[in-house]
């Protein structure tokens, strides 16, 4: 089947009139589009993203219950009614889209019937059904080097987590998995009958071909060094195929993480289609024409690129916009039997500039705004929600941004300033979280210090309070102490050879950290500090934090040490980041928290594992390796 991309006109607006959707006037081409006017969730729930009510228990090393609903009538009524999810017979009479229905009568496309696997997952709404039609327009900094904010929107895995509290890993490309060999194996059974955006079949060799020919492999996979999720104690896990239908992913220690690492990124690529691109199965092109076909960009925009996700590329001018449509062999339903997704495309357009993005959004150009932090629109968005023309949203506390200090930097009184304890938690006690988070956050942001997200299950208030508090006249007690002063009067503390205890921070200019940073400037300058900024656009200030080349960079925080495990320990040759040469010179608490996230990672005992988070917490918090903020209330808005 060739790849589909459909162009029907969009149904008559009298004819579908969605609960959740509010009609915008038509564009200049007369198309109309609908705008997402509800609860975060929903434009989740447009993308085919939201869990089921099904949910599967991480318990390694017996068998685990991951039910799924069972069958039922489907409603046959083209409006949208609630029906519980086990009312859905999984082989019933589905409905579609219109601009596919169209396809399937014209003789372009199957039935929906036949698209759909024999256990489709079933979403189950917010609130109630949506309705097929229109556009959700959006906005990105840049494409090719914010590829992740399209990849976030359709990455597909095995297993998913819950888009709320308490975030719990839900089954999804699986519709079963179990535990054997003590937890030293796990089996995932794929949904039969998936199909690539093509309508070729989904099967296990597309993820061992995923694994074997691009991950395992060093000159096909674009990544400098193999992804350290993918390790258990040091050793690639071992991933083979017992049926087309049924994965064994195993390693000789148990797989005390596996769930969570298929939780999130992508796990196959389409073997019938990018076969022709690899050496080992065709010999008359290079690793480096792979390589170039296959850049995590490419295989984010490259129109024709078959998918397993909700929306598929079909146009995409570099630097300027790249458009989405639905596709026809999406695997998930809603409680009613209507294929997902709702929206027919995803339109989304490089604004480098968050002002622009903002008055584009005011002005009913944009659909949704979400993806970049929003606190410097926050009172302009309130302001214009109280006229009545869209809605603003809070959702739930989340760790902020926070500043990494390069251990290994170039500057070696910076470097080892850094690796001294006393002078991090200076620099914490140094900021005045509270007034960044009036008059930056609009009081959105909770300060903490380092530790697991409120989430966490082993979260402590009293834990996540350390070093949090401002209190610069202990900042400059415990420079003192470390050695660092200001002898000559200067206002400015010297380095151990004399020279100015200087900072450089490296951030991105469209966000809210410049404001931050700038603030920040001030508090170290009153303990003694000169710190200079370097304000950049994401391409200039993402490779030098890659390449280790800066002093203090602002990126996004591990929300659990174990979960991003390469941003807080010794999991790989160059990682963490801010600390590429941990390995040798790395301090004996940083091993210690390695090992312990390693035996985390291999273990399937919850008391066991709970007793290890504790003490990763701890370590964690006491010695300070990264400089947060707190946690902030994410904000987005949309008409």
């Amino acid at each position: 089947m060739s790849p589909v991309n459909p162009t029907d006109s969009l149904p008559d607006e009298k004819e579908k009139r969605h609960p959740f959707l509010s009609h915008t006037d038509c564009d200049g081409n007369g198309e109309r589009r609908f705008a997402l006017f509800v609860l975060p969730y929903v434009f989740l729930l447009l993308s085919g993203c939201l869990p089921s009510k099904s949910e599967t228990n991480d318990h390694a090393g017996k068998e685990a219950d991951s039910e799924v609903e069972s069958a039922g009538e489907v409603s046959t009524d083209r409006g949208p009614q609630y029906v519980d999810g086990r009312s859905v017979n999984a082989g019933g009479n589905f409905q579609e889209a219109p601009m596919l229905e169209r396809l399937v009568q014209a003789g372009k496309l199957p039935p929906v019937n036949e698209r759909l696997p024999e256990k489709p997952l079933i979403i189950t709404p917010v609130e109630r059904p949506g309705i097929y039609g229109g556009t959700i327009r959006r906005a990105l900094i840049a494409d090719v080097i914010d590829q992740y904010a399209i990849t976030k929107t359709l990455n597909e895995n095995l297993m998913g987590y819950e888009r709320s509290p308490p975030n719990r890993i839900q089954l999804n490309l699986a519709e079963d998995h179990w535990f054997e060999n003590n937890g030293k194996s796990a089996i995932f059974k794929i949904r039969k009958g998936i199909k690539w955006s093509d309508g070729e079949p989904f099967t296990v060799d597309d993820i061992l071909f995923w694994y074997e020919d691009f991950a395992l492999d060093e000159e096909a996979r674009n990544l400098p060094i193999f992804p350290s999720w993918w390790l258990n104690d040091a050793k690639p896990l071992i991933l083979e195929k017992q049926d087309p239908y049924t994965l064994t992913i195993s390693s000789h220690r148990p797989l005390g993480t596996i769930l969570h690492t298929l939780s999130y990124d992508e796990i196959a690529l389409p073997k019938h289609y990018f076969a022709r691109y690899h050496p080992r199965y065709n010999a008359n092109v290079t690793y480096a024409e792979l390589r170039d076909r296959t850049t995590l960009a490419k295989l984010a925009y490259e129109p024709g690129t078959p998918r397993l996700s909700a929306w598929v590329p079909v146009s995409w001018t570099r630097g300027q916009r790249a458009v989405f449509e639905r596709n026809p062999y999406y695997w998930k339903v809603d409680t009613a039997g209507n294929q997902l997704p709702y929206a027919d495309k995803l339109e989304f357009t490089v604004i480098p500039n968050l002002n622009v993005i903002l008055l584009k959004f005011i002005n009913g150009e944009i659909d949704l705004i979400s993806r970049y932090s929003l606190s410097r629109m926050y009172q302009t968005l309130r302001h214009e929600e109280s006229l009545g023309r869209f809605a603003v949203h809070l959702g739930e506390p989340f760790p902020s941004y926070c500043f990494y200090l390069n251990w290994d930097a170039r500057n070696p009184g910076l470097r080892e300033a850094f690796r001294n304890r006393q002078v991090r938690i200076a620099l914490s006690h140094g900021i005045n979280r509270q007034e960044i988070s009036e008059t930056v956050y609009h009081g959105l942001l909770l300060p903490t210090g380092i530790s697991l997200s409120r989430s966490s299950p082993v979260h402590s208030e009293k834990v996540a309070a350390l070093y949090s508090q401002y209190d610069p006249a202990k900042a400059r007690s415990l420079l003192d102490e470390a050695g660092y002063r200001d002898e000559d009067g200067d206002g400015i503390r010297a380095f151990k050879d004399g020279s100015p205890f200087e900072i450089t921070i490296d951030v991105f200019a469209n966000s809210d950290f410049p404001d931050i940073c700038l603030l920040l400037v001030d508090y170290w300058a009153d303990i003694g500090i000169k710190t200079h900024l370097n304000i950049a656009l994401q391409e200039i200030i993402v490779p030098r934090r890659i390449n280790g080349d800066f002093e203090v960079t602002v990126y996004r925080g591990p929300t659990d040490p174990v979960i991003s495990s390469e941003y807080s320990a010794i999991m790989g040759p160059s990682e963490p980041f801010w600390h590429r040469n941990a390995r040798r010179e790395g301090p004996k608490w940083l091993h210690e928290m390695t090992a312990l996230i390693n035996q985390v990672k291999t273990t399937v005992d919850p008391e066991e594992r709970r007793l290890m988070m504790v003490q990763i917490r701890d370590l964690h918090a006491n010695n300070l390796p990264i400089i947060t903020l707190g946690e902030a209330r994410w904000i987005w808005a949309s008409h």
